[in-house]
């Protein structure tokens, strides 16, 4: 019997994305962000958590709040 649900996801993507994640972090630390991904992430769960999302969405979301360039970070490190 298989589960109903099947995971199809590369392990690496867990392994790579929570370093690309806390390296996010740390960035916005050390540009003038003292809560890092926190207000981020607080900004969507009070305000955006019935909002659909992809990578591009997010990455235009987080420039526009953070008002940095994020995406030369993501091209280089998760693409």
């Amino acid at each position: 019997n298989q589960s109903p649900y099947l995971r199809t996801t590369d392990t690496k993507a867990y392994t790579h994305g929570v370093e690309f994640i806390s390296f996010l972090h740390q960035h916005l630390i050390s540009q003038g962000q003292p809560l890092g991904l926190m207000s981020y992430l607080r900004f969507v769960a009070g305000n955006r958590m019935k909002l659909r999302y992809n990578m591009q969405t997010i990455i235009v979301d987080m420039e526009n709040f953070y008002r940095l360039p994020l995406e030369p970070l993501f091209k280089k490190y998760v693409y």
